[in-house]
Parts: C-alpha cells; sequence; structure tokens
C-alpha cells in the first residue's frame, strides 16, 4: 500500500497538509519564483492559517511517512484561498529551483502510472530523470534483503552511457532499482553489498566490452573499469 502528501511548514511550523501540490516556474521573473497550488488541504492551526509576505515555507512531499524531497523560498504574495477553502494559491521565491519533474515522476509512480521509461526514449535528459528517480523511490522502498544478488547483465536495450546504468539497476534490484547514475556512484553502491553474495554473469561478453570501450574517454577502457570494480567489491562473475 502506497500513499503521498504534502506537507507545508511556515516559519519552521507544520502548518498545513494537501494531497496535491502543482508548480510551475513564473517566466519573465528575475528571480526563481515558482507559483504553487495546493489542493485538498487540512490546517493544523485551530484558528486558519496566518501566513504573511516574507515568512519562510517549505514544502515536504512524503511517500508512505518518509520525507523523500523537500524544497523552501521565501514567500512573496498572500495565501489566497478558493470558495470551498480546499485549494491554496501562493507564490514564493526560491534559491534553486526545485527539481518537479522528478516529484512529477515519484507522484505517478505511487498511483501506479507509467509516465516514462528508460527504453522508449533517445532523450539523454529523460534517461538522468529516470536514474534520479529510482534513486528517490528506492530510498523508500529498498530492495528486501537475504543476503544473495544474482544480476544477469544484458546490453539489448543500451545505446548510450546512461542506459548502461538503467540496465544496471533492474539487473539488480528489478525495474526501478538503482545501482549508480556513474561510475563512481556504482562503485559506492557496489561497496554498500560487500555483505551480499553477489553474483554477476555477463551476456554477450564480447558485444558488452566493446560496447564500453566505443563510449570510454580517450585514456580510459570503461569495460576494464567495470569488471576491476566487480572484482575489487568480491563480486563472482560469470561469463
Amino acid at each position: 500500500m502506497m500513499n503521498d502528501k504534502y506537507n507545508i511548514y511556515i516559519n519552521n511550523e507544520l502548518s498545513l497538509q494537501a494531497s496535491s501540490v502543482m508548480a510551475s516556474c513564473l517566466e519573465g521573473a528575475g528571480d526563481n519564483f515558482i507559483l504553487i497550488r495546493l489542493s485538498d488541504i487540512s490546517s493544523f492551526w485551530e484558528d486558519g492559517f496566518d501566513a504573511r509576505k516574507g515568512d519562510s515555507i517549505s514544502i515536504g512531499y512524503f511517500i508512505n511517512d518518509i520525507c523523500v524531497y523537500e524544497f523552501e523560498g521565501d514567500l512573496l504574495s498572500e495565501l489566497t484561498q478558493d470558495n470551498n477553502r480546499q485549494n491554496i494559491n501562493l507564490v514564493i521565491r526560491v534559491i534553486e529551483i526545485p527539481d518537479l519533474p522528478l516529484i512529477m515522476v515519484l507522484n505517478s509512480w505511487v498511483r501506479e502510472h507509467e509516465i516514462l521509461n528508460w527504453k522508449k526514449t533517445r532523450a539523454k535528459e529523460i534517461k538522468e530523470l529516470w536514474l534520479n528517480s529510482c534513486l528517490y523511490w528506492q530510498g523508500v522502498f529498498p530492495p528486501s534483503g537475504n543476503g544473495i544478488i544474482e544480476a544477469t547483465l544484458s546490453i539489448k536495450d543500451v545505446y548510450c552511457y546512461e542506459d548502461f546504468f538503467c540496465m544496471l539497476g533492474e539487473s539488480f534490484f528489478g525495474f526501478r532499482g538503482y545501482m549508480g547514475k556513474g561510475f563512481d556512484s556504482f562503485y559506492d553502491c557496489l561497496s554498500g553489498l560487500v555483505i551480499n553474495n553477489v553474483s554477476v554473469t555477463l551476456k554477450d561478453v564480447e558485444q558488452t566490452a566493446h560496447f564500453l570501450k566505443s563510449i570510454s574517454p580517450a585514456d580510459t577502457d570503461y569495460y576494464d573499469v567495470f569488471i576491476n570494480m566487480l572484482t575489487e567489491n568480491g563480486c563472482v562473475i560469470h561469463y
């Protein structure tokens, strides 16, 4: 069972809760202005909410009561409600633009909607979004640990650097699994698995070696890097 919610903190006090948040960047504004609409809200203030321009505000996105993502800023407008008092509109200024696509993807996964798939796009940005979403998702739903990990690697759907790590995540932990966004983070993930018995089967070894070498920088061989990382972390490799 999955559920999500948004907690809104005003001046570091939990003030509102919403079932849905829509956010968009205001174009033409010199600063990072975000227009936000909170839907289906409930207030933690007995006498209603009281927020003023200049107040600090942070919005946390929770899945199964775990805070997955949070962004904050300063309130630039009064909070306005619609007639049924279930929706609130506000404008905030943020230091850094929040990762709104990430929240959108996680929200869709909670509702079991598939709005993107790394195998069905050639866009580098979408593949990077997939990897980032899997990182946050696996933080909420970590793989069940039985001490044994058996990963079978195939480059059938792998055409670029990002594809390789999308494939690794699925091979190790199934759909939406995460094993890094690059070789450095892959090594970190492997290091966290040393207490497990990790078995890695390489299908189409020659094609895998050729592919990794083809995307390697001039002074590096990604295939050697990959094999060395597996070996250093005690993985049993089957060719």
